[in-house]
């Protein structure tokens, strides 16, 4: 596995998207930038939309090949009012 892209400091380093798995990848690196040092993707297979997973944590992440907007974002908002948790 690539090495982490945020560095002991806690400063994110550029990493390429050209993939769902590049994109899961980063995802971690965010998890591992915001504290939570355990996260880790899930892998390939039924994981039921959970991609990355830390002990008090977990991310579903979605690559797009075109910009998406702000529909995903909104839909999260949405989903947080209606439930009063983080998004499905």
């Amino acid at each position: 596995m690539e090495e982490d892209a945020v560095s002991s400091a806690g400063v994110f380093r550029a990493r390429s998207i050209r993939t769902w798995q590049d994109a899961e990848l980063a995802a971690v690196d965010h998890m591992h930038g915001l504290g939570f040092t355990d996260a880790q993707m899930t892998g390939a297979g039924a994981d039921g939309g959970i991609d990355v997973i830390a002990r008090d944590a977990i991310a579903q992440v979605k690559h797009y090949s075109q910009p998406v907007g702000v529909g995903p974002f909104e839909n999260c908002g949405e989903w947080r009012t209606r439930t009063g948790t983080c998004c499905p």
